[in-house]
């Protein structure tokens, strides 16, 4: 038999494995607003059944001295705020472990209350919407270079790029030699600039290369694409355009059940690209989205966001790149797709392991049961610590007694926080 070889990257607490489980760990130790809100109202409790129990006990010595001391320990029992404290923390573990199984990884606590009430949900269009796998359809380029020299070039500047497009390029020039560069100057969502052989090149969309570089792109080039729905990438010099990438990326087969799903909600769905006119208009229509906007760089979609936020509107952004990082931080609550970059995936309070789109609506169901449910127990713990109280207060309620109630009262509220798995 051949011998089976295996390289190890990481071990233990570095896998990611290791990772996940940490991040969990995390999430369910922050607490979101309304389990702060929980936690004040359980320490005041405690204060208000301190004073009741020794107003108790100081009645019953006063007029039963023989029963004080069973009272007031009935009533400091049967008072024990345990399910008051665990009406939060209950809830919101249940639905961290039913989110992760649908595949979705929730890095902070407080982003599943900040997904139940969202307004506006706004997607990227590349890598999000679309498979994030580009297949390079064409490569027009100016009379003085050939399609090798062009993809040399190309390879040679987006060689460091973590963009799809940019991988695509640096895989099709495959062994070609890369081109040493000098002076490089990378514009997130726009382009790369750099110097080979002492003459500059830019590699970018069209308005990277319309503020750098003089010339337009020629006519016959813009005929032979046409009115296609594909994304572009122009390689210029200072002087003139040299070479036209076209790309086409398919679209996600279940991309239109979530956008259905979520206007079904009520929620407004938005296209944020900063590709061009053509191939948002084609994904926006495809996906039943009304509401698109195209080439946008990464400012002007962050722009976009804090428009939104200061109308009121709670947004939810979902994206993959590293130009998404800033609006992912800038938004309410963002996602990060499952082969997004690091720092998208850093920056996002969500994490969509399993690429099942429809997980994403099915996270915002969960959002609002897991507060009608943490409602639900606080409640129920409230309704039961002012109804059994005066009880215990009056005699009614021995102390063993008074423990099973207490008990039960904390189970109901676990059996009811269960129920958010299913």
């Amino acid at each position: 038999t051949n011998p089976l070889q295996m390289e190890v990257k990481s071990v233990g607490a570095d896998t990611v494995m290791a990772e996940i489980q940490r991040t969990i760990e995390r999430a369910q130790a922050e607490k979101p607003p309304l389990a702060r809100l929980a936690d004040r109202v359980a320490a005041r409790f405690i204060s208000f059944v301190l004073l009741i129990v020794v107003s108790v006990a100081v009645f019953w010595w006063l007029h039963d001295a023989e029963r004080w001391f069973e009272i007031a320990l009935a009533v400091l029992i049967v008072s024990c705020p345990c399910a008051l404290s665990l009406a939060t923390p209950t809830a919101i573990s249940a639905s961290l472990g039913r989110l992760q199984s649908a595949g979705l990884l929730v890095k902070r606590g407080s982003a599943l209350e900040s997904l139940n009430r969202v307004t506006h949900v706004v997607f990227d269009k590349t890598g999000t919407l679309t498979r994030g796998r580009p297949r390079l359809e064409r490569v027009i380029c100016d009379s003085e270079y050939d399609r090798t020299q062009c993809l040399k070039i190309a390879a040679a500047l987006e060689q460091h790029s973590e963009h799809p497009l940019a991988r695509v390029l640096v895989q099709e020039a495959g062994m070609l030699e890369k081109r040493k560069l000098e002076q490089i100057t990378s514009t997130a969502g726009g382009g790369i600039r750099a110097s080979i052989d002492g003459e500059d090149y830019f590699i970018g969309n069209a308005n990277y290369i319309a503020g750098h570089s003089s010339a337009e792109i020629p006519a016959r080039w813009l005929e032979e694409i046409g009115t296609d729905a594909v994304t572009t990438v122009l390689l210029a010099r200072a002087d003139r355009v040299i070479a036209i990438f076209t790309f086409v990326d398919d679209l996600r087969e279940d991309a239109k059940t979530l956008i259905t799903h979520l206007q079904n909600l009520g929620k407004s769905v938005i296209l944020m690209t900063g590709d061009g006119e053509a191939a948002a208009r084609q994904v926006a229509g495809q996906t039943g989205i009304r509401d698109y906007r195209a080439q946008m760089s990464p400012q002007a979609k962050m722009e976009a966001v804090q428009a939104l936020q200061q109308e009121s509107a709670v947004v939810l952004m979902i994206g993959d790149g590293v130009n998404d990082a800033p609006v992912l931080s800038t938004a309410d609550v963002s996602i990060a797709m499952g082969g997004a970059s690091s720092l998208a995936k850093t920056s996002a309070d969500v994490v969509l392991t399993a690429n099942h789109l429809p997980a994403i609506a099915q996270a915002m169901v969960v959002a609002a049961r897991t507060r009608r449910n943490i409602y639900q127990n606080m409640g129920w713990a409230l309704m039961y610590n002012f109804g059994a109280i005066p009880a215990a207060a009056m005699g009614l309620v021995a102390p063993w007694l008074a423990a099973i109630g207490m008990s039960v009262s904390s189970l109901l509220v676990v059996l009811n926080a269960l129920r958010l798995t299913r």
